[in-house]
């Protein structure tokens, strides 16, 4: 995967077919990007306020098919978090984090939507 400093940053994991999917988009378009690996970079609270900003609903930014989503039973956490506990959570787990997120100057975009990110080039 790609690791050029660049303005757009691309947060994901290598295994994730829609992080694959992102990087392979970009790179098709000449964009360079940064890739930051979810498991080795922490992820910065502020990208996750961003996160929270950029969804309708909260469940959204969450990763619900994944292996810490349903073991820690988030489905009927979530409800009664407010945003500080969700950023705390999603701090903690990175793997509750849905991917990828493709942060760009003029905004992100939370899981794989080409034409949602294609509007942010």
């Amino acid at each position: 995967m790609a690791t050029k400093k660049a303005g757009i940053e691309v947060w994901g994991i290598p295994t994730c077919g829609t992080t694959r999917k992102a990087v392979k988009f970009l790179e098709s378009k000449g964009i360079a990007l940064e890739y930051k690996n979810l498991r080795e970079t922490a992820v910065p609270k502020v990208l996750i306020r961003e996160m929270l900003k950029s969804v309708v609903e909260v469940r959204r930014v969450f990763n619900t098919s994944g292996g810490s989503y349903k073991d820690g039973d988030w489905k009927n956490r979530i409800a009664d978090m407010n945003h500080e506990q969700i950023i705390e959570a999603l701090t903690a787990d990175p793997m509750l984090i849905k991917r990828p997120v493709v942060r760009t100057p003029k905004g992100l975009v939370v899981g794989f939507d080409e034409q949602a990110i294609s509007d942010l080039l």
